[in-house]
């Protein structure tokens, strides 16, 4: 319902870097991502990771823009407030999405960029 409160973000890091920070990553090694989430109601909140290569396809202001495709296989574990994963063997542009879900059909989300260089 409108007005009913959602989770809230209160950190996400990438190996302790913000969304500000230029984040580099060496192609298949793992990492780690952690999320600091509250719910108002107290609910209990459940996560999901993804990795998605950055879109090539930048339209102009408004326009449509296609999502890529996020990158099967690279978490290890049941989705929790840690992540471990391996980067992508693929030097290149990259985002780690975090979403929080509440159960009562509310969400949060963010992204950090980050690149894979060897």
């Amino acid at each position: 319902m409108v007005g009913e409160p959602h989770p809230r973000l209160d950190s996400f890091l990438l190996e302790g870097k913000t969304a500000y920070d230029n984040v580099y990553l060496e192609p298949g090694k793992m990492y780690s991502a952690q999320v600091a989430s509250t719910d108002p109601d107290g609910d209990a909140l459940s996560y999901k990771w993804e990795i998605m290569p950055e879109s090539k396809d930048l339209g102009d202001g408004g326009d449509f823009e296609s999502t890529p495709e996020s990158i099967p296989g690279l978490f290890e574990g049941e989705p929790a407030a840690e992540a471990l994963f391996k980067s992508p063997a693929e030097s290149g542009a990259y985002r780690l999405f975090v979403y929080v879900f509440d159960g009562k059909g509310h969400a949060a989300h963010a992204n950090i960029p980050f690149f894979v260089k060897d």
